[in-house]
């Protein structure tokens, strides 16, 4: 599971990344991997592997301890906050208005800690690095 905000990131494809291969996506219609490792490993990929680029990794929920990851670019966003109202916030279960499980975890987030805002779930690159 991802919260990302998509402006955030450039898109630094090159022209050769565009080319489609026989039977098989453009790159922006690719879609998002299941593995959490495979999807920061784009993200990296995707941004150059800037350095102002920020990956925490967390578990959500004490309970459930769902994997998870915290995206952000250093300096626009300010760390103390990312770790007090986010991150730890995320890491705890009495945040939660019922048991988080990995069905629920989005919809929870969504409602019970990230209030203000827009979230949303990914599908595809192109939705994460808009053109």
């Amino acid at each position: 599971m991802f919260l990302i905000v998509p402006s955030l990131f450039k898109n630094k494809k090159s022209k050769d990344n565009k080319k489609e291969t026989e039977g098989s996506l453009p790159e922006e219609q690719e879609l998002l991997m299941q593995s959490l490792e495979g999807n920061i490993a784009n993200i990296k990929k995707r941004t150059g592997n800037s350095s102002d680029m920020v990956i925490r990794y967390i578990k959500i929920g004490e309970r459930a301890a769902i994997q998870a990851a915290v995206i952000y670019i250093d300096g626009i966003v300010d760390n103390q906050s990312i770790q007090e109202l986010l991150v730890d916030t995320m890491m705890k279960d009495d945040v939660f208005s019922e048991p988080i499980t990995p069905q629920n975890a989005f919809t929870l987030l969504k409602e019970d800690v990230v209030g203000i805002g827009d979230i949303a779930i990914l599908h595809t690159w192109s939705e994460v690095f808009p053109a």
